[in-house]
Formats: structure tokens, C-alpha cells, sequence
């Protein structure tokens, strides 16, 4: 084993492996975490079996590490077995915007011993993109003279529709190709978020085929999703993770005007949950008395403990109030909504 001297994507990576090719180094970048883990771990399986992981492998967190605890690590001879696996998840140092001393530190050290790491010690460091628009690190390409960096996309077309097919099967999920084609075009693409809408598709049917208006039903659009994660982080006062997604959806076509409108119906509708609760009203109860499958209503019911009745109602005006305001031509629309949000967390 030794460095591959490459960057590859998980399709190059998958072939290498299958033909029992491994190298010393690898460090994977992406958006999608489930696809990384799915990756690593088919590294982990291929070289140590399941009574060999507890002296074999080590699993660190690189935003706590340091670099003489992944050197240690390394250099300790595998015990009872050919290879030692050291995995270093979260490895944040790695991105271009992270520029304290410990990063810059670390990454320098790494970048040193990546061409001395033991014929029989396997590295591996993964960290996960904070939104669709990052790309693969400049620090990267100092490492690919000894290791494989392997760049984690998402899934698209033909590949994404085999992939959720995959799943479907593997979970004994019986879905029609026009129905498949409906589910990837609705769902978020995003693995993990993939296996759960699975799951609770599966649950609902109950062994029956699933069908469009299951989907349509259970299923959360992508912007439905991005709209309830920025509520969530307004409602937890961080402007800057809110003001990210909204500029995501911006950045995926979006108008303020409609983004807007999501939000007032999210606020909305976290109110009238609220006070049903209030009124002593259970989950089940609630989900029916306003049309809501019960999952998204308890995700909702938990994001209305949040907020207070009248900070609420306020949000709401102000909302009502910008509606007006974006109806002007002479405003910057996405300067007037970024204020917005600052104000929600004022009321």
C-alpha cells in the first residue's frame, strides 16, 4: 500500500476496492455524510474483521484531536492482524476557511507524514461540505502526491434513481419506475434523508405498493425542508446559518417573494399547532384537525416549544408587513429579508 497520487470520485474508488486495491491515505470530501460513512466502512470491513476492530481500529474526532494522537496511533503495529485502521472524522482542518494555528498546524504536520505512514496502517480522514456551493479543499491537492482523495458528489439522474432503488429493495419497499422517478424528484438528495423518507413510506403502506399520492403525502418538498432548518435555526438565534440556507435557495432559483411565503405558512402553522397543544389537544389529533402527516407534525410540535404565542403572532406581522415592502421595485428584495430574519430574533 501507498499513496494513490489521484483524486477520484466514490465510483473510481468503489472499483478500486472491490479489486482489493487499498492505499495508506485517504481523505474523503462531500456533501453527502451517509455515502462517506458507507465508503469508509467498506475500507474498515475489507481489512479487519469484526474481533479485530476492538484492538485495530481507532476513531478520532478532528475537531478535538491532535496531531501526536493520530501519529501514536499509526505507528502502533496491528495487534493479531496485517492491518490498523485510524480514522479521523469531522476533519474540519482540512477546509480552506478554517485558518487558526491549530488547522494550519495540523494540516502541515499531516501533510509531512503522509508519505511516512506504515506499509500497514490505513488513514483515513472525512469531513462533509457546509452547503451545495463548497468545493474540495486547495489545502487537498497538497496531499495528493501520498494519498487518495476521494471527492463525495450527489448522486444525479440514472445514478441517483438506481441508487434509491437500491434502497427500496434492500428495505422490501415496492415502488413503480414512474412513482421512483416522482420520489427523486421530491426528495432532498441527501442519502440519510433518502433512507428515512424510505422508511416512513414503507411504515405507511404497510407491505402495499407505493404509490404518488403516498409520496405526495409523506413527503416533504426540498424547499419545505430548507424552509423548516432556517425557521429552526431563527429559532435558535443563529442568523448567520439562517441567512446561508436562504441564500441557497436564492442561489436554487427561489424568489424572496416566494421564500417569504414559505415562511409565513411555517410560522403559521407552528402557531395553530401551538395553541392546540394548548388546548390539551394530542399529536394525533392535531395532524388530523390540520390536514398533517404525523411525523411532520411532531417535527413541527417540537420547533413550536421554541417560540412564545406572541413572539409568534409579531413574527407573523412583520412578515405580512415585508410582503408589502417586497411588492416596491426600487428595494433590494434579499437585503430586506435578510432584516427580516434579524428582527425575528428581536421579537
Amino acid at each position: 500500500m501507498r499513496g494513490a497520487d489521484e483524486m477520484i470520485d466514490v465510483e473510481a474508488f468503489k472499483s478500486k476496492i472491490q479489486k482489493g486495491k487499498f492505499d495508506n491515505c485517504y481523505i474523503f470530501a462531500g456533501s453527502d455524510e451517509r455515502v462517506i460513512k458507507e465508503c469508509v466502512n467498506m475500507i474498515i470491513n475489507a481489512n479487519l474483521r469484526e474481533d479485530e476492530k476492538s484492538f485495530n481500529l481507532n476513531r478520532y474526532d478532528g475537531e478535538k484531536t491532535t496531531f501526536d494522537e493520530i501519529f501514536t496511533s499509526s505507528e502502533t503495529m496491528p495487534f493479531m492482524s496485517n492491518v490498523r485502521v485510524v480514522e479521523v472524522f469531522r476533519a474540519n482542518f482540512f477546509r480552506d476557511s478554517e485558518k487558526d494555528n491549530r488547522s494550519k498546524s495540523l494540516v502541515e504536520d499531516l501533510q509531512k507524514y503522509a508519505g511516512n505512514i506504515p506499509k500497514n496502517t490505513i488513514l483515513i480522514f472525512y469531513y462533509i461540505y457546509k452547503d451545495t456551493r463548497e468545493k474540495p479543499s486547495k489545502k487537498l491537492s497538497k496531499f495528493k502526491k501520498n494519498s487518495t482523495i476521494v471527492t463525495v458528489g450527489k448522486l444525479k439522474g440514472a445514478a441517483l434513481q438506481k441508487k434509491v432503488k437500491d434502497v427500496f429493495n434492500s428495505k422490501g419497499g415496492k415502488i413503480e419506475r414512474s412513482d421512483l422517478n416522482f420520489f427523486c424528484s421530491m426528495v432532498e438528495n441527501d442519502m440519510e434523508i433518502i433512507n428515512n423518507e424510505i422508511d416512513k413510506l414503507i411504515a405507511y403502506t404497510n407491505g402495499e405498493a407505493i404509490t404518488r399520492k403516498d409520496i405526495e403525502k409523506l413527503v416533504p418538498s426540498k424547499s419545505d425542508n430548507d424552509i423548516f432548518n432556517l425557521v429552526d435555526y431563527l429559532s435558535q438565534k443563529k442568523i448567520k446559518e439562517a441567512i446561508e440556507i436562504y441564500n441557497e435557495l436564492i442561489f436554487k432559483g427561489e424568489k424572496p417573494t416566494s421564500i417569504l411565503r414559505m415562511i409565513q405558512r411555517q410560522y403559521s402553522m407552528i402557531l395553530k399547532i401551538k395553541l392546540l397543544y394548548q388546548k390539551g389537544k394530542r399529536n394525533d389529533e392535531i395532524s388530523r384537525e390540520l390536514g398533517l402527516h404525523p411525523y411532520i407534525c411532531e417535527k413541527m410540535g417540537i420547533q413550536s416549544k421554541k417560540f412564545k404565542n406572541e413572539s409568534l403572532r409579531k413574527i407573523l406581522d412583520l412578515s405580512l408587513k415585508l410582503e408589502r415592502t417586497l411588492k416596491s421595485s426600487t428595494i433590494d428584495s434579499n437585503i430586506e429579508m435578510e432584516m427580516f430574519m434579524i428582527k425575528t430574533l428581536r421579537v
